[in-house]
């Protein structure tokens, strides 16, 4: 005989309290499994990036090409990656191509920046956000 056996025979199986237990259980955990899927929430964190002027969308300047008027930043591999926070004091209005051009070839660093004031979202990552990508992958 098996000790599951024993178990089976002597004691018996599942009953009503076990069952109770378990009910009671689950009802208090309940507010713990709130507490913890509201840090997906807490700690959102989607791209972002400076506003673009008006002046630049009505321009139809690409999404890249107003992060590089607009912003510092960086290039990985092919394409520009904009400072979330940061935004080049440049004044957009009645500039020359010639002057579009040179702030689209150098994207220099040593011009005056500022704080951003408001953001673009990126819309198409609306799931891939931090702490679903990292905290629920480590489990």
């Amino acid at each position: 005989m098996r000790f599951d056996e024993l178990l089976q025979n002597h004691i018996g199986g599942c009953g009503n309290y076990q069952v109770m237990k378990v009910v009671l259980f689950l009802y208090m955990s309940a507010p713990i499994a709130f507490s913890i899927m509201e840090l997906v929430f807490i700690f959102l964190t989607p791209t972002h990036w400076c506003k673009s002027p008006s002046v630049l969308q009505m321009a139809n300047f690409s999404q890249q090409d107003q992060w590089i008027l607009t912003s510092p930043g960086k290039w990985v591999e092919d394409r520009f990656e904009p400072d979330a926070c940061l935004a080049y004091v440049r004044n957009f209005h009645n500039n020359s191509a010639e002057q579009w051009q040179n702030w689209l070839l150098s994207n220099s660093s040593d011009e005056p920046v500022t704080a951003c004031k408001e953001w673009d979202y990126a819309q198409d990552e609306m799931f891939s956000y931090t702490v679903v990508r990292k905290v629920w992958m480590d489990f």
